[in-house]
């Protein structure tokens, strides 16, 4: 009897250490494949949940809303790890920071860089969770943010679940590549008459 108390009272602690969310410290490969490694495939067809964005640019020293939401009012999350990522290239890298204060269903995990990637702080049920990131400070061309949510069981989980691209762009809210365009065409048509 006293080999079980005294096993449970050493194994207990370290059960209890490990904290709830993504363990990037434990396996750091999450920051790159952002598989959680619950011991099944992700779940086929379209996510129950999305990711919506306050802006479609970003720039330096500007701040955009992230939000992760189920689709259905019903329909909660346990878990979740996001990050900005470059489009169309093979960097897996994380871009931006996270800088508002975390909840406490929330932290902000250093994934290269300190802060560069989200993720859940606890295990309760969430529809959603919202937090500000900042972009970099130079154009990293167009940028997405991708999400792995985990539904109600563990092994419920969706991968790839992608924001709208947002670019680099002005503070007023207006994409320099949409204002490039625009004022060539508006030249063109100037010109032609």
């Amino acid at each position: 009897m006293y080999r079980t108390v005294w096993l449970l009272l050493a194994i207990l602690p370290a059960a209890l250490a490990r904290g709830s969310g993504p363990p990037t410290s434990e396996y750091p490969t999450i920051c790159i494949t952002m598989e959680p490694g619950h011991g099944s495939s992700p779940a086929s067809g379209k996510a129950p949940y999305a990711i919506s964005l306050d802006s479609d640019t970003y720039t330096k020293g500007n701040s955009i809303e992230v939000s992760i939401y189920a689709t259905e009012p019903d329909n909660y999350f346990r878990g979740f790890f996001i990050q900005a990522r470059r489009v169309g290239l093979p960097s897996l890298d994380a871009v931006g920071s996270f800088i508002s204060e975390p909840t406490e269903e929330s932290q902000f995990i250093k994934c290269g860089t300190q802060n560069s990637a989200w993720g859940h702080a606890n295990r309760n049920k969430k529809t959603k969770v919202t937090a500000r990131w900042i972009g970099p400070s130079t154009s990293f061309g167009p940028l997405v943010f991708n999400a792995t949510i985990v539904g109600l069981k563990k092994e419920d989980y969706w991968t790839g679940v992608m924001s709208s691209e947002i670019l680099y762009g002005n503070a007023n809210g207006v994409k320099g590549q949409g204002l490039l365009l625009s004022t060539m065409v508006l030249l063109a048509y100037v010109l032609h008459k």
